[in-house]
């Protein structure tokens, strides 16, 4: 007989690690743990191990799995995976957990959390329903389009829209670990892609907003 202990798990939206992230990681669950990395169906033995099978800069998963058989038996797990991270770790290893997962959390793109609260389902079911009607209406008012396209348009665009705003978490991309340093992101594009597309959809969603309420005020 033995004592089967609880495992904690902890669920994350998508993180974006560089180079450094990962080390500092590695370098935090090895200290009298065994690491073993995972890459799709494949294992490695090292990060330099890992960078020189992959002829990529980035990848969108990853699997870090350290355990210690000593007087106590502990496992920790981190699945990186590209709409969430998972981390599990029996509570041998809590405290470890708890430093990990401070790490995980600041790594995760700020529009990528959601309130778990009645009132972000109801303002996430309005902005679903107001945003795309008021995307469609400007889109027949400002173009002149044929009648049947000014039905299958419009109503497309709020089909596509209401999809969006009601899936369950806000997210460009998903996870992606990157294979360099954030020191040496290559170009303008990699280093401000998200802030660019998340400012664009902001701008775009105010200006039609903008539009529409000044169209009706007149």
């Amino acid at each position: 007989m033995k004592r089967v202990e609880e495992t904690n798990a902890l669920y994350l939206p998508p993180v974006r690690f560089y180079l450094e992230d990962l080390e500092y990681v590695l370098q935090v669950l090895s200290k009298d743990m065994d690491v073993d990395i995972r890459h799709q169906n494949f294992s490695y033995e090292s990060l330099a191990d890992l960078k020189a099978n992959i002829q990529r800069d980035s990848i969108d998963s990853l699997t870090l799995s350290a355990s210690q058989r000593a007087r106590q038996y502990a496992y920790l797990s981190i699945h990186i995976r590209p709409e969430e991270v998972t981390l599990f770790a029996d509570s041998n290893a809590s405290e470890r957990r708890a430093h990990v997962a401070e790490l995980l959390r600041s790594k995760v793109r700020w529009y990528s959390w959601k309130p778990n609260k009645p009132w972000w389902y109801g303002l996430q079911g309005a902005l679903a329903l107001i945003v795309p009607a008021m995307a469609a209406v400007t889109i027949v008012v400002a173009l002149p389009l044929p009648p049947v396209a000014a039905i299958v348009v419009p109503g497309l665009v709020v089909v596509l829209g209401t999809l969006l705003l009601f899936s369950d978490r806000v997210w460009l991309g998903g996870s992606r670990i990157f294979l360099y340093s954030s020191f040496g992101k290559p170009t303008f594009w990699q280093r401000n892609r998200d802030t660019i597309l998340v400012s664009a959809i902001t701008s775009s969603i105010t200006a039609v907003i903008g539009f529409v309420a000044g169209y009706l005020s007149k």
